[in-house]
């Protein structure tokens, strides 16, 4: 018996920039705050809208999740456009970020979440230790794939 799939993207989640989705909440860095500014709370409506209708679309499916590169924003042009420089922080923003989305989608055993690598110049390596962090489907010894090939029917 085949089990049905609904297959999400997301991309370009660019955690870190202050023009981008953040948490719902102050943040503090090592050594910097943000709280959220107003695109981000307006951008933020539209993911948590985007999370009720997958919850309500997935019904008894198995979900892969796949986030498609620039997990991060990084400190690329040094424009001082992020909430932090600290690449190891805008990380732990996006996981945080993509753990609260799998909670709103109604994650649970079974589903899987696939990671495709990003513009280096924006996340280095770290969407592979973003990968690991969160589980992500491995693509050989890195949790993210240079080309994801995935299977449809």
């Amino acid at each position: 018996m085949s089990t049905d799939i609904l297959r999400v993207v997301i991309s370009d989640m660019h955690s870190g920039s202050n023009l981008a989705l953040f948490l719902n909440r102050n943040w503090k860095g090592k050594y910097t705050t943000h709280t959220p500014m107003s695109i981000q709370v307006k951008i933020r409506g539209h993911f948590e809208k985007f999370a009720q209708e997958i919850k309500q679309a997935r019904k008894n499916k198995t979900i892969e999740l796949i986030h498609d590169g620039d997990a991060i924003d990084g400190d690329h042009h040094h424009s001082g456009d992020v909430c932090t420089i600290s690449q190891k922080e805008q990380a732990d923003i996006h996981i945080e970020l993509m753990s609260e989305f799998q909670k709103r989608i109604g994650w649970q055993a079974g589903d899987k979440l696939y990671y495709t690598a990003g513009t280096p110049v924006h996340v280095g390596d770290d969407e592979d230790y973003i990968g690991e962090q969160t589980n992500a489907v491995q693509d050989g010894e890195y949790h993210t794939h240079q080309l994801l090939k995935l299977d449809t029917n």
